[in-house]
């Protein structure tokens, strides 16, 4: 019945239970800088996951995309299993967190 055609249709998409999702959100009061640091770290990760372990979507606007005077664009992952993400993540955070740029990770995300 219908839970059979959910998770069919989850595993189809790649989502939950069969893939993990993470969202990255990147802020700034530039739009233009909100998004080349977002297009940085989209590379970052293409260039570190090459093989496909990781889906990378975006950078993509949020259906409201200026809140409190900041720009905000969003970055999705999906992915089986990758031992080292925990690693790349908290590389991209300290990396983006010197420049002007608010970023924040969610690894169990309820919404985009």
């Amino acid at each position: 019945g219908f839970l059979k055609e959910e998770l069919k249709v989850r595993k189809i998409a790649r989502f939950i239970p069969y893939y993990y999702m993470t969202s990255i959100k990147i802020k700034s009061k530039d739009m233009k800088d909100a998004f080349l640091n977002a297009t940085k770290i989209k590379n970052k990760l293409i260039n570190t996951y090459k093989d496909g372990e990781v889906i990378v979507m975006g950078p993509l606007k949020p259906t409201i995309a200026k809140i409190d005077n900041y720009f905000i664009f969003n970055i999705v992952l999906k992915y089986k299993t990758v031992e080292t993400l925990d690693i790349t993540l908290k590389n991209i955070f300290e990396e983006m967190s010197k420049n002007d740029v608010l970023i924040s990770i969610d690894r169990f995300p309820t919404s985009f």
